[in-house]
């Protein structure tokens, strides 16, 4: 998984038509906590770097990672699972390093996470404060979502395809695409 290129798809181009589906990351609310049903089996494990304004997987070697290579942040360890909110609607929980420790079952290899219940909150009741995760006895739910592959519905959310050529950044350009300040003569 982590060995993925960073293909990305140019801005004015349409992705293909075969796509994954689009399903949107769980937002968790600083005020109370989320409580969503697992439809993932399993947690995805993988680093990331939030690089040219896009999330990007980090891949090994750190010479073919564009981020490394660029020097940029050290990639993040984050979770992803599919979830169901109480609509029934799918979205996928991003769950940090940090949560996922304070809830070692969610790391748990032998476990199969389908059907749970994750209450995701944040401690410090802030929108991008630390979250904590719990892992509870799921709901006798009739009608659970089928478990989908999450990571081509990732790569398709990261801008990632393999039809496209990579995009690199430009020497120098911290954010390609943006303006320069005017200089002062």
């Amino acid at each position: 998984m982590a060995d993925v290129p960073i293909d990305r798809i140019p801005r004015g181009v349409n992705p293909p038509r075969n796509r994954p589906p689009c399903i949107d990351f769980l937002r968790v609310s600083p005020y109370q906590p989320s409580s969503v049903v697992l439809v993932s089996g399993k947690l995805i494990k993988t680093e990331v770097h939030y690089w040219c304004e896009r999330t990007v997987p980090h891949t090994e070697p750190a010479a073919s990672c564009a981020p490394c290579r660029d020097g940029w942040q050290r990639p993040k360890w984050y979770g992803f699972a599919l979830v169901q909110i109480a609509t029934g609607k799918l979205n996928i929980a991003r769950i940090t390093e940090k949560a996922a420790e304070s809830c070692p079952l969610l790391l748990d290899e032998t476990i199969d996470l389908r059907g749970k219940l994750l209450v995701l909150e944040r401690i410090k009741k802030s929108p991008r404060g630390e979250m904590r995760a719990t892992l509870k006895p799921g709901p006798n739910l009739v009608h659970l979502a089928p478990e989908l592959d999450l990571w081509p519905i990732l790569l398709n959310l990261w801008g990632i395809h393999p039809d496209f050529p990579p995009v690199e950044r430009p020497k120098g350009e911290r954010f390609p695409g943006r303006r320069k300040p005017a200089e002062d003569n």
